[in-house]
């Protein structure tokens, strides 16, 4: 089955999800494995205050979702239970949003009874309370996963979302939770590398963004260690392909020298202190345009004296140093830019490497 989805990011989803939900319509997000549709329903609920409810369907049985049935004695007729975790006290003044996780893996008969819950709002007897919001995730057949793709009837019931992986609001997302630099440098210089479910083939462990964040945790947990000593885990979080380009990249940026150090020197001692070679250099200018915030103007001018600095590269002559060092610019500015540090941008002493005489 062809979804002919256009894409969204998880920027632009999370913009559009507050107000879309207020239609009280069911929504699906479709994504590849990874890629951050349940961090962003849990922070949606989080934002709203509302409870969540969190129903992984692809290990569910069709009586969870409406009930087992019973004997009312008194009335002398069959009815089905309230499932508790899915329909709530109907008293409460609560919002809810009812996240069927996974429906994709689902068995057709869940799928077939959670249709009473997402057209009619109710399971069996029991009606889902007004304030209650209804979400839904999976797969598609490309993730590399076993889905039970959808049929047409079950496709019409919900307003559908391709989520896909974009390396800007990611990166954004990745310094406010204090991701390790080292990630968050390798993937500006190699965006390609941040989702690559798709590229899979018969490889099961690919990098996405819930796998970088497992990565940088592991920086947490093992300070001592050195990149080298963790490639294994490393591997086998994101593959051993990306994990070796992402161990080579940090062995590189690792045998540099000390930013805060080159900063604190004179011109002249900053350019003794510089390495040489093209890599390394490289890695110490994405470094530290990496570093740059909008809450330190003064890192941006630290980046642009080391580029302004940069005197010579090993078996480059003086022209391709110039193209060089003018690339290195162009990607400060941009960064500068994207976080809009005006103070930087504006400046006489900074335009004049932007526009040279």
């Amino acid at each position: 089955m062809n979804y002919n989805l256009e894409e969204m990011d998880a920027a632009t989803l999370i913009e559009l999800l507050p107000t879309l939900i207020k239609s009280k319509k069911p929504i699906m997000i479709h994504g590849a494995p990874g890629i951050g549709k349940s961090t962003i329903v849990n922070q949606l609920a989080k934002n709203m205050n509302a409870e969540l409810k969190d129903v992984r369907l692809g290990s569910r049985l069709p009586e969870d979702l409406l009930g087992l049935p019973t004997i009312d004695h008194e009335k002398n007729v069959s009815t089905y239970t309230r499932p508790q975790d899915i329909i709530p006290d109907q008293n409460s003044e609560k919002q809810y949003i009812l996240f069927l996780d996974e429906i994709t893996h689902a068995d057709d008969l869940v799928v077939k009874a959670s249709f009473q819950i997402l057209r009619d709002r109710r399971s069996g007897p029991h009606k889902l309370p007004e304030n209650m919001y209804i979400i839904a995730a999976g797969n598609l057949t490309h993730d590399g996963t076993r889905i039970n793709p959808f049929d047409r009837a079950t496709a019409d019931t919900f307003y559908h979302i391709l989520l896909v992986a974009k390396i800007d609001p990611w990166l954004e997302y990745a310094r406010a939770k204090s991701l390790d630099k080292r990630v968050i440098s390798f993937l500006e210089k190699n965006p390609a590398l941040l989702e690559r479910s798709k590229d899979a083939g018969k490889d099961l462990l690919m990098p996405t963004p819930r796998a970088w964040e497992h990565v940088s945790d592991l920086f947490s947990l093992f300070p001592d260690r050195s990149t080298e000593q963790l490639s294994a885990l490393i591997s086998g979080r994101i593959g051993i392909e990306t994990g070796t380009r992402f161990v080579d990249y940090c062995q590189t940026a690792t045998d540099l020298p000390d930013l805060a150090y080159l900063y604190s020197l004179s011109t002249k001692e900053r350019q003794q202190a510089m390495p040489t070679t093209l890599q390394k250099i490289r890695a110490l200018l994405t470094l530290a345009i990496t570093n740059v915030s909008a809450k330190d103007t003064q890192s941006a001018y630290n980046a642009l004296a080391l580029i302004t600095d940069l005197k010579t590269i090993e078996d480059r002559d003086p022209h391709s140093l110039e193209d060089f060092r003018t690339s290195q610019i162009s990607l400060l500015i941009a960064k500068a830019e994207s976080l809009l540090i005006n103070d930087f941008l504006n400046d006489p002493d900074v335009l004049k490497h932007i526009a040279p005489d």
